[in-house]
């Protein structure tokens, strides 16, 4: 079997709904994502009406790594951010009971 070199195959899981709960680097995340968002960099994997939790790509895993780390050098705090392969990232299907997030398709 060859090694898969995908342009994108690493990148960065970050769970907003933690970066504003713990309010560590919320307002540096609040202005950062926006430019993400718009240019269809950052991908929602998750929805809730806290927030999101987002997928960044980054290329190969130290270019993840990287990007992990300036992230984490705002402020955010390190729990709310994982480096992660694209194909390990389920798009989850949410409800919201009681203010909390459940995944329904046992993602």
């Amino acid at each position: 079997m060859s090694e898969r070199t995908a342009v994108e195959d690493w990148g960065v899981e970050i769970n907003e709904i933690s970066v504003y709960a713990t309010g560590q680097g919320a307002d540096w995340w609040a202005a950062a994502i926006a430019p993400w968002e718009i240019s269809g960099h950052a991908v929602p994997v998750a929805a809730t009406p806290q927030g999101f939790v987002w997928f960044l790509p980054a290329g190969e895993k130290d270019d993840a790594t990287w990007m992990r780390d300036h992230i984490t050098s705002h402020g955010v705090n390190p729990g709310c951010v994982k480096v992660k392969r694209q194909a390990s990232v389920k798009v989850r299907l949410l409800r919201v009971r009681r203010n909390s997030a459940v995944a329904i398709d046992g993602g």
